[in-house]
């Protein structure tokens, strides 16, 4: 999905999702996205709430992160990251909550979230296992 067409499409909703993309200044390829959505998935919500979270669809959002892998561990994500981190508490978001989770045995991917103070909520099943993980961005200072 490093389309642009593609993500044009599915920021068409901005009140719903929101988009931010980086590119490669000399290619012009896009390297990273991120997709937030306002709220939590509807079909999470009762496995979120089996961890004892009260869900707001106002001051919680999800969060699907993407990097092209020759990027990955080359700091774009954490920049990224940190930039939507200050852009969600300008606009009163108060929990990030991953978007399907994070597989189990992705230890670059969960360590990331982890350094990123990212906590892991539970373990659920689909397609492997996968952990859910949210952040409490309400006490968390800018980097």
């Amino acid at each position: 999905m490093f389309d642009p067409q593609s993500i044009v499409e599915f920021y068409k909703y901005p009140d719903i999702h929101r988009g931010y993309v980086a590119h490669d200044i000399e290619t012009k390829k896009i390297i990273a996205y991120s997709i937030i959505r306002i709220g939590y998935l509807e079909h999470d919500k009762a496995r979120l709430q089996s961890y004892g979270l009260t869900l707001d669809n106002k001051t919680d959002c999800t969060f699907a992160p993407s990097v092209a892998d020759l990027w990955q561990s080359c700091g774009v994500g954490n920049k990224m990251f940190h930039f939507i981190l200050s852009d969600l508490k300008t606009n009163r978001i108060n929990r990030i909550i991953l978007w399907g989770g994070v597989q189990v045995d992705n230890d670059k991917a969960v360590n990331y979230y982890k350094k990123n103070d990212f906590r892991i909520l539970g373990q659920f099943t689909y397609n492997g296992e996968n952990y859910d993980m949210i952040l409490d961005i309400s006490g968390i200072h800018s980097r």
